[in-house]
């Protein structure tokens, strides 16, 4: 049956039926929504109900140059679903209501959907998709790191105003702030970064080891103010996947040398005041056997920082190396993991 056909079938049955939502055949035969059972139930979408006598499908369909076809409270593409033929509002309020578009856009409030013709989705704002992304995956000393954060969604997104990338080294186990790129006075007021758009490349110098990038963003946001002072619906965040910064002989071999000096005073029987102790520590890559005065915390962070700054990719361990027994001293015990070191001073 001529789609006209249909739709003048159409008017005439709801002129005479009042406002029961219809549905149409493969072979052009109107159908009322109650023969369907359940609401929808053929395509599992709700059917909307028409105010109106001018059902549609697509925009194309309604005949006013202001008007577009309407679906309460879901999209109707690709389906066989009817809505309804309404005038776009002419004017709208600025209270903020955010809602997504069924062209995934956020839009300030339902008013302002509709008056760029645009049915909802769902209530509140579309997911950004924001890309953080470097040039490479590892880099070697000395070597520039270029960062660049994408807005891949359908809506606007504000980033900070000074400094927008925050970086972050592995330490310790676990992800450690390291700052922006950029050392700011403030934050600045916020900036939109609109969608499909980039930012400009960042190129920073970072030391070895583990890292990665982190930017925090915000919607519905304003450009008169920071995006940290309430200024948005919402803040999210985006991170890059991590990358390394490879370190050079040199660095590495001045750890260890740091480490061999903090080893000498550590053997010493009066640095440690009131408990001294023999024990014996074995480290993951700086390994030491032997019995000598405990001085974790010295030592730790010198081994922890061999490792966050992957010289263990350089060399992987060092040899177990004999620990001399305390400098003027000795220890006295049962020769159990911990004894106590006595001065012979």
């Amino acid at each position: 049956m001529p789609l006209q056909l249909r739709y003048a079938l159409i008017i005439a049955l709801v002129s005479a039926c009042g406002s029961r939502s219809l549905h149409v055949t493969d072979d052009g035969d109107p159908v009322h929504a109650a023969d369907l059972g359940p609401v929808g139930i053929d395509s599992g979408t709700p059917t909307v109900a028409p105010t109106t006598s001018l059902l549609c499908q697509t925009d194309a369909n309604c005949p006013e140059r202001d008007s577009y076809c309407a679906f309460e409270g879901y999209c109707a593409v690709g389906t066989d679903l009817f809505g309804e033929c309404r005038d776009r509002p002419q004017e709208c309020t600025d209270h903020l209501e955010p809602v997504c578009g069924c062209d995934g856009r956020t839009y300030s409030n339902p008013c302002d959907a509709g008056a760029h013709g645009m049915n909802i989705a769902h209530q509140g704002h579309c997911e950004a998709v924001i890309q953080v992304t470097t040039s490479k995956k590892s880099y070697q000393p000395d070597e520039a790191i270029v960062i660049t954060v994408r807005n891949a969604g359908h809506s606007t997104v504000f980033l900070r105003g000074c400094s927008v990338l925050r970086l972050e080294r592995y330490q310790e186990g676990i992800w450690v702030n390291k700052g922006g790129t950029v050392d700011c006075d403030w934050e600045g007021y916020s900036r939109e970064l609109h969608a499909g758009a980039s930012t400009d490349p960042e190129s920073v110098f970072l030391k070895p080891g583990k890292w990665r990038a982190r930017v925090l963003f915000g919607l519905g946001c304003t450009t008169d103010k920071p995006l940290g002072e309430e200024n948005c619906a919402a803040i999210e965040e985006a991170v890059s996947e991590s990358f390394q910064v490879l370190p050079s002989p040199d660095a590495c071999a001045s750890i260890r040398k740091s480490f061999l000096a903090a080893l000498t005073d550590a053997k010493m029987c009066d640095y440690l005041v009131n408990h001294p102790q023999c024990t014996i520590l074995k480290w993951t890559d700086m390994q030491c056997c032997g019995t000598f005065v405990n001085d974790d915390t010295a030592l730790l962070p010198l081994e922890h920082e061999y490792s966050d700054s992957l010289c263990t990719l350089i060399k992987p361990t060092f040899l177990c190396e004999p620990c001399d027994p305390p400098l003027y001293g000795h220890c006295k015990g049962d020769g159990s993991e911990v004894d106590t070191c006595v001065d012979d001073g």
